[in-house]
């Protein structure tokens, strides 16, 4: 026989907080004896279903939560921005309404006003109009305990009055009792038990509170500033000391263990990497135990695989290859095992395209070119994210997943310096990550990913000398970070990002000084200003915290040569020389190395001898991507092999490669450019 539900929980995976508060409380909640009497109704209310997460494997609602509607007595919806945008939210409604119990929707209005109420709550089966029981459990409105005893006098059709004032009958009588009780009696074990509810209370208020603020920062980590975001994880911190862990019950460890999650993500957001990790290994372990323990519980394995996508996050941040790779194979591992498995359950779709993502990821950062393994990790990663949009198109988690692959596939082909086929993901990945946008127009993130999508794709159409449409783009991007780091200037992330952005800005008008007839007076771009803005301390500060000061002093030395300022110029050279040999990186040294020669040729002036060897004795990078045939130009230019250099001009011109600083160098050096296709020299 089927189980029977006093009511069913509709909510957005983003309100899955407020979803397990609510099913705790109905089915914990104690009617008052006199009122079920009184009825003739049970003390208990009975069993709430809750799914674990959004409807998220179709296009319809999934076999097991149509039985689950079917067998539900009421409906309860939690309302929020979110929730009212859930195609998922709005079909479960509609199905509940077909079966004719429109009249027992129930809301609880979280986020927001009337605009946070879904289309399908607002009417019945017949389209007309409905005035579901809307209770608001926020600190200005009903508050928890009234919002929460609405909804109950909603579910047991009663009066709200009566029930709150039976409510306060029992809560007097239970004080009094209890109260008289330790008074009159001064037995031991009655103290203890005294002072054990009254511990357990504090746990269960801690753990209320602990859970509220978990919400709140789950919720604001892509709108608060970082100053704000370090605030809260404080307090976080500070209930979290308060909590033995073998105290606790099943849910309120695993309530506890997504906290440890929350604030380790902070963590990792604010920079605090040895936190961040601990943080997150001790969510980790509190999530095995839970899993464990209830081995058929699908949420607590996906929580549990979480754990290492989040810890193998912050090993990947720091190039730490190998702990990164054996977390996130261990996260795609479980997550895909679970997808297999459960093809129809709620929230494992996303998780489907994430899963080889995550493996894309590690797979770009430790291949050198596009190497048969890596196409295929893109190939993988693009399928499984296209056919998971193909289910659910409007799904602004799926379109953000999307726009990420599409990224990380430019990324992987420009590699082997393939422009073309960059180009073409890079288009991608800004539709997707516009359409994610405009669903969430205040999410900071979603704007950050619309500016790195701008800028990325501005990139590649300067390489292709697609210069106008460059220009747009990159001023778009521009203008939203700036707008971004104005809100939020402690950020040192945005700060490195509206630096880069400045640098881009200053390449175009370097190489391409026309462009500035082409800009819009709104955003007119001025050279003198830009040159005064990224050649002050605090900018230099600014690159050398976001180890792009070589990048910052090349682009400036570029502009001084263009602007015929020699002096000027010479002196951003040497400076960027210097910055690149205090680092021990070999690569990026022999890299600026050679512009550097290269640029003390255009300058007229001689190499010291000691670099003059240097530069001789260097040999040129296998490689395929445009760095490291860029750098083969160099030395072909540099050993004075005309040949050599022309044929590796013409193979970055085919490519794609024509408008960065190969060209303008090759114009201050009087090379000719586009290349002829010439043989090169052996």
């Amino acid at each position: 026989m089927a189980t029977r539900y006093t009511a069913f929980i509709s909510y957005s995976h983003k309100d899955t907080v407020w979803a397990r508060w609510l099913q705790r409380q109905l089915e914990t909640y104690r009617v008052p004896k006199a009122f079920s009497h009184a009825h003739k109704t049970s003390q208990k209310l009975g069993k709430v279903f809750r799914d674990r997460d959004d409807l998220a494997s179709g296009q319809n609602l999934s076999e097991h939560l149509t039985q689950a509607l079917e067998h539900a007595d009421n409906l309860l919806v939690i309302c929020s921005p979110s929730a009212a945008v859930s195609p998922w939210v709005n079909q479960e409604i509609e199905y509940f309404k077909s079966l004719g119990r429109g009249d027992r929707i129930f809301c609880l209005l979280i986020e927001g006003g009337a605009e946070s109420l879904p289309v399908a709550v607002q009417s019945d089966s017949l389209g007309r109009p409905l005035e579901p029981l809307a209770a608001d459990p926020r600190r200005n409105a009903d508050g928890k305990r009234l919002a929460k005893l609405k909804i109950i006098s909603g579910l047991l059709n009663t009066n709200l009055d009566q029930l709150v004032r039976r409510e306060a009958v029992r809560q007097q009588r239970q004080l009094i009792s209890v109260a008289a009780l330790c008074v009159s009696v001064l037995g031991i074990g009655l103290w203890a038990l005294f002072a054990e509810r009254e511990k357990q209370f504090q746990i269960n208020s801690n753990i209320e509170s602990t859970v509220q603020l978990t919400e709140y920062t789950e919720q604001q980590y892509n709108y608060i500033d970082k100053a704000s975001l370090r605030f809260v994880s404080e307090l976080l911190n500070r209930y979290l000391i308060r909590f033995d862990t073998s105290e606790l019950t099943d849910d309120q460890r695993v309530a506890v263990a997504n906290t440890y999650r929350v604030l380790g993500n902070a963590g990792f957001w604010l920079g605090n990497t040895a936190a961040a990790r601990r943080d997150l290994a001790q969510s980790k372990a509190l999530y095995i135990a839970a899993s464990t323990k209830n081995p058929g519980d699908i949420t607590l394995a996906k929580e549990r695989a979480f754990a290492d996508f989040y810890l193998g996050r912050t090993y990947l941040e720091k190039d730490e290859f190998e702990p990164a790779r054996a977390l996130m194979a261990s996260y795609a591992e479980q997550i895909l095992q679970l997808y297999d498995d459960h093809p129809n359950h709620a929230g494992l779709l996303a998780e489907s395209v994430y899963a080889p993502t995550a493996l894309l990821a590690i797979s770009l950062e430790q291949s050198a070119r596009l190497t048969p393994a890596l196409k295929s990790a893109i190939d993988q990663a693009e399928r499984a994210a296209t056919n998971a949009l193909l289910i659910a198109p409007k799904n602004i988690e799926l379109l953000q997943a999307y726009s990420s692959v599409m990224e990380y596939a430019a990324d992987g082909h420009t590699k082997s310096c393939h422009i073309a086929e960059a180009l073409s993901y890079r288009e991608r990945a800004v539709i997707v990550a516009q359409e994610a946008l405009v669903q969430d127009t205040k999410n900071r993130e979603y704007q950050s990913n619309v500016a790195n999508a701008l800028y990325a794709l501005a990139d590649n159409q300067l390489n292709v000398l697609d210069v106008t449409v460059a220009l747009k783009h990159i001023i778009e991007a521009r203008n939203i970070i700036k707008n971004l780091y104005a809100t939020d200037p402690d950020n040192q992330y945005l700060a490195g990002q509206n630096l880069n952005y400045a640098l881009t800005v200053l390449a175009l008008l370097t190489y391409h000084p026309d462009v500035m007839l082409l800009t819009p007076t709104d955003d007119q771009l001025a050279l003198d200003d830009l040159v005064a803005e990224l050649s002050s301390q605090e900018a230099l500060t600014r690159a050398t915290q976001n180890n792009i000061e070589p990048k910052l002093l090349l682009r400036l030395a570029n502009a001084a040569m263009a602007a015929g300022q020699p002096a000027r110029a010479n002196t951003y050279s040497q400076q960027m020389l210097a910055a690149v040999k205090r680092r021990s990186d070999v690569e990026m040294t022999q890299y600026y190395s050679l512009i550097y020669a290269i640029q003390q040729r255009i300058l007229g002036n001689t190499l010291s001898p000691e670099l003059a060897k240097q530069v001789s004795a260097m040999t040129p990078q296998n490689n395929e991507n445009c760095q490291s045939r860029f750098e083969r130009w160099m030395i072909a230019v540099l050993n004075n092999a005309t040949n050599a250099a022309n044929g590796h001009a013409f193979d970055l011109w085919r490519l794609g490669d024509r408008g960065t600083e190969i060209a303008f160098f090759s114009r201050q050096l009087g090379l000719v450019f586009p290349p002829e296709p010439e043989p090169h020299d052996s």
